[in-house]
This record gives C-alpha cells, sequence and structure tokens, in this order.
C-alpha cells in the first residue's frame, strides 16, 4: 500500500517486498497516472504487481492534485498456485515475450517462453511429454510489453478416460 501527496510523490509505503522501494513505486506510479489507469499490473524488479489506485478526493487520476491511494499485491508463487487450483489447470503470466511467472517446473518454463514467443496465439502446445490445450488473455498492452495470462489445460485425464472405454 502506498499513498502519495498532491505532486503524486509518495509520503507512505507499506510493503512486504524489500525491493519495492519508494522510486521504483513512482517510477510504476506514473505512467499509470498519466494514462488514468484505475487498475493496472506493475512488472519491477522482476516481480509482477496487480494494483488498484484511486485518488483522495474521488476526482479523475489524470486531473488528480489531492494524491492517490495505491493497494496491490505481487504475484508471486502462493498467488499463481491459488489461480492454478481455481481453474485446475497451469498457469503463467508472459510480459514482453518471457514467461515470468507461472506454476510449471524451470524446464517446462523456459520450454513455454520460448514456444509461445515462436507462435501467435496457439491452441495447443507440447510441453515436455504433456499436450495442453492453451488459452491466453491480454492484461495490459497498450503501452509498453504486453502482459499475458495463460491457462494450459492438460489432455492427460481426457486421455486416460478414453484409454479405459476402450
Amino acid at each position: 500500500m502506498a499513498v502519495t501527496d498532491g505532486a503524486n510523490q509518495i509520503t507512505a509505503l507499506h510493503t512486504s517486498d524489500r525491493s519495492m522501494t519508494v522510486i521504483t513505486a513512482e517510477e510504476m506510479l506514473l505512467p499509470s497516472l498519466s494514462r488514468g489507469d484505475m487498475s493496472d499490473w506493475w512488472f519491477a524488479n522482476g516481480k509482477l504487481y496487480q494494483v488498484v489506485l484511486q485518488s483522495q478526493d474521488h476526482r479523475a487520476l489524470t486531473n488528480n492534485d489531492s494524491g492517490v491511494v495505491i493497494v496491490g499485491r505481487q504475484m508471486d508463487d502462493k498467488a499463481v498456485q491459488y489461480l492454478k487450483a481455481m481453474s485446475t489447470s497451469e498457469v503463467a503470466f508472459n510480459y514482453g515475450g518471457e514467461v515470468v511467472r507461472s506454476t510449471l517446473n524451470r524446464f517446462d518454463q523456459y520450454e513455454l517462453s520460448q514456444k509461445l514467443h515462436n507462435a501467435s496465439g496457439p491452441e495447443q502446445l507440447q510441453i515436455g511429454e504433456q499436450h495442453f490445450y492453451v488459452s491466453s488473455t491480454n492484461l495490459a498492452n497498450r503501452y509498453g510489453p504486453a502482459l499475458q495470462y495463460t491457462v494450459l489445460k492438460s489432455d492427460e485425464e481426457t486421455t486416460v478416460f478414453l484409454n479405459r472405454l476402450n
């Protein structure tokens, strides 16, 4: 959580992540404010954050002179494991053509980065020995590198079921 003054300088910052400093937060904040985005994704120091911004006087962020309250969370291992459990699928966040956070192991994550980079919107992928159906959505790409959320559903359960029928 952070609070700014009317000049958009951070006056208070509370975070459990020591790499998110006042300087880093201000660098991430300015583009969000200039676009007037009330919610945004920040990528800093190799970490991905989902943030929500609100001006203290509830006016538009682009015309703000009262300060801003910023609330966010880091998309860490616990967060992506929660998304995996909810979707019963592997998940990945791809920023600027590179997988920056996923539920896959490091080798499979690297292979996924390569395959997503070399293909435009694949619907199916083979990673290692596993076949996946793939769906991606853009979370942010209006300015700067694109951020995509990718869900990979293994067909392993379906294959086992069909083999039992045969």
